[in-house]
């Protein structure tokens, strides 16, 4: 089960999509269509936030979210000595 922010993320990005006209989820259901409906819509404002096409307010662009994370990674390989694990969110953008 994703956490609070994990959510949230999905949630904006989700919004995001529906102002581009991508058409939101039915409401949650158990059924598989619904699940993969979600899911689909997910995948389609991902790609549209990696395109620069999308970015819902208070998330940061793609752009900005791979230099934040290449930071980090070059922040770890200076100063990690040893074997470093990085554990990310589980939500879409992970």
């Amino acid at each position: 089960m994703g956490s609070e922010a994990d959510n949230g993320e999905r949630a904006r990005l989700i919004g995001g999509a529906a102002a581009l006209g991508v058409p939101l989820p039915a409401a949650p259901s158990a059924s598989t269509d619904a699940y993969r409906q979600h899911f689909h819509l997910l995948r389609q404002a991902l790609t549209q936030w990696m395109q620069d096409q999308l970015c819902p307010r208070g998330m940061p662009s793609y752009a900005a979210f791979v230099q934040g994370v290449m930071a980090l990674l070059e922040q770890v390989g200076r100063n990690g000595s040893g074997n470093t694990l990085i554990i990310s969110s589980g939500g879409p953008i992970a």
